[in-house]
């Protein structure tokens, strides 16, 4: 049995979501980091429940939420987005957030996504290192552009994840994705 699992997310998610967004463990390094009003994440729920070339999905370990990976800024033309994610529970295992992310790449690449850009802040040296991992190129530095600080472009593309992916074919099979 799979112990991680990723699913699309749903209406139900919405009151959870909208804790781990504003929680102390995440909200720091997200690019707005202004609490999150529930009139504003409801608008942005109901956005993203229906957006099919822009997937969220809640991250399990056994049964329990542990983290958000999703698609935003889709461009059709180019079939890129920009990902966010994070663990928000404190109690997830060590490595877990890789283990969502690779199975995440997976899913999206497959279902014909060209390229994933990521934006991370420059002080937030262990996303830097993971995005590294991934196989994903530092573009450039926008200095000054969000809250935080500077932030670091990164780029990935379907191409360099088929070429990275056997590296992380493991924990994938760890994943049952819905």
């Amino acid at each position: 049995m799979n112990t991680y699992r990723l699913r699309p997310i749903i209406a139900q998610d919405e009151a959870l979501i909208l804790e781990a967004r504003n929680s102390d463990v995440v909200r720091p390094f997200m690019l707005s980091q202004v609490i999150i009003a529930p009139q504003a994440h409801a608008k942005w729920m109901a956005a993203k429940l229906i957006d099919t070339h822009a997937p969220y999905y809640l991250f399990f370990y056994g049964s329990s939420p542990i983290g958000v990976a999703g698609i935003t800024h889709y461009t059709p033309e180019t079939k890129s987005g920009e990902w966010g994610f994070y663990v928000f529970a404190e109690s997830a295992p060590k490595g877990a957030g890789t283990v969502m992310l690779a199975a995440f790449l997976d899913v999206v690449f497959s279902k014909g996504l060209s390229q994933v850009t990521a934006l991370v802040f420059e002080h937030n040296v262990k996303s830097l290192k993971l995005h590294e991992k991934f196989g994903f190129t530092r573009k450039s530095v926008l200095a000054g552009y969000a809250d935080g600080g500077d932030v670091t472009v990164w780029q990935l593309s379907r191409v360099c994840w088929q070429q990275k992916r056997a590296a992380f074919v493991a924990m994938i099979e760890t994943v049952t994705v819905e």
